[in-house]
């Protein structure tokens, strides 16, 4: 599972709207249904169950969407946290990253 599914799973089971999810996260809709149906065949589990009409969330896909609300916050606050150290430590820049000379 890749992060980018995990955002897009967690934009549609907000909306539960394929079209409305796919405005809100910036790509197409036929993007957002592949990266969804792929990220079922890698769990193994069904996460929508859809209709012509609508959408709604599995018992795995609420499972999945509960856990995607947490681990998302917690990769946003890595994130700034370790922007936040950067910003106040230079030396721990990337300009002092050991590599090729």
């Amino acid at each position: 599972m890749e992060l980018r599914q995990l955002r897009y799973f967690a934009g549609l089971a907000a909306t539960l709207h394929f079209s409305r999810a796919a405005h809100q996260l910036h790509i197409t809709q036929p993007a957002l249904s592949q990266a969804i149906r792929q990220l079922e065949s890698q769990m193994g589990a069904r996460l929508l169950d859809r209709t012509t009409r609508q959408v709604s969330l599995t018992p795995a896909g609420l499972r999945l969407a509960h856990d995607a609300e947490r681990i998302l916050a917690a990769v946003a606050a890595s994130e700034t946290a370790v922007r936040a150290i950067a910003a106040s430590c230079p030396a721990a820049g990337p300009a002092t990253r050991p590599g090729p000379e």
